[in-house]
């Protein structure tokens, strides 16, 4: 799960309950095996050796795979980068940040700012529940939320789910948040199609929204591959004790193959076993938007 928000801009894992011993133990062994990398797959060597911060006994940050960006020879090395991932252990649970490029600023900041929070617990202030987590909203007498988070689905091929919700302070803002439509969707070239699936008005959770899918089959090095979008759209409402936000939800799947597809920016056909990627598509879909309330 990838959240951002005002305190959370690192993709983050809760791992259930563990003791204290069996982190520590996780922890040295997680250590070893980074101290060990070395070389990249093609036995190049990294630019530097794996590190390690102990924010707290119970808080560490590792970065690995060290490379440097050469934009041209001397005196134009770019900034070094490293695959950074945290391990937090919090009152009986466990907490994983997943790798990331340069990321420590962002997996400290979230791991001052978490407070586990049981299942069905429902948190007394503002701010985001996650799993097995609680981040407190800091921003104490601000109108304004944000809040955005993407999910990856494990399915096969993965789906990727994106939310987005702001409160909104000004038409301004609620102008500049609307989704604007691909013009490629509306064309085709001999590399490339797109067109739209579906475009029609939804109420979902009592809220007047528009849903769009659209499609888009494109020539990619030797294969083909193609996206299919889903979005459901709720514009918000400006002001007053009663007006909801602003609500963006999306969801993608890409479908790649070697030869090109028999129909070019839609779903493919079943497979030999009767499976419709359509159908296991589309049951999600369904599903997320049937499930979704208001809190």
């Amino acid at each position: 799960m990838a959240v951002a928000t005002s305190v959370v801009e690192s993709p983050f894992a809760y791992r259930g309950k563990m003791s204290r011993e069996a982190f520590q133990r996780l922890l040295e062994e997680r250590w070893r095996t980074l101290q060990g990398k070395t070389h990249d797959s093609n036995n190049r060597p990294y630019a530097s050796p794996s590190t390690r911060t102990d924010l707290t006994e119970d808080a560490v940050i590792f970065s690995s795979e060290h490379i440097r960006l050469d934009f041209g020879g001397p005196g134009f090395e770019g900034e070094e980068m490293g695959q950074t991932e945290g391990y937090l252990w919090r009152d009986g649970h466990m907490f994983h940040f997943t790798p990331r490029r340069n990321s420590a600023r962002h997996i400290a900041s979230a791991m001052s700012a978490l407070q586990v929070r049981e299942f069905d617990a429902m948190p007394t202030q503002k701010g985001l529940c996650a799993a097995g987590s609680f981040f407190a909203d800091p921003r104490a007498g601000d109108p304004g939320e944000a809040v955005r988070f993407a999910i990856d689905i494990p399915a096969a091929p993965p789906m990727l789910l994106n939310v987005e919700t702001v409160t909104l302070l000004s038409p301004e803002q609620q102008a500049g948040l609307k989704p604007r439509k691909p013009d490629f969707l509306f064309g085709h070239g001999d590399d490339f199609q797109g067109k739209p699936l579906r475009d029609s008005k939804r109420e979902v959770a009592g809220l007047p929204g528009t849903e769009h899918i659209s499609a888009i089959t494109a020539k990619e090095g030797r294969g083909y591959q193609t996206t299919v979008s889903a979005q459901w759209y709720f514009p918000g409402e400006v002001g007053g004790g009663a007006a909801r936000p602003h609500v963006t939800m999306t969801l993608e799947v890409a479908y790649t193959s070697q030869e090109a597809p028999a129909k070019w920016a839609d779903f493919p056909d079943a497979d030999e076993s009767g499976r419709s990627p359509q159908a296991k598509f589309m049951g999600l879909w369904e599903a997320l938007l049937e499930g979704t309330r208001l809190r």
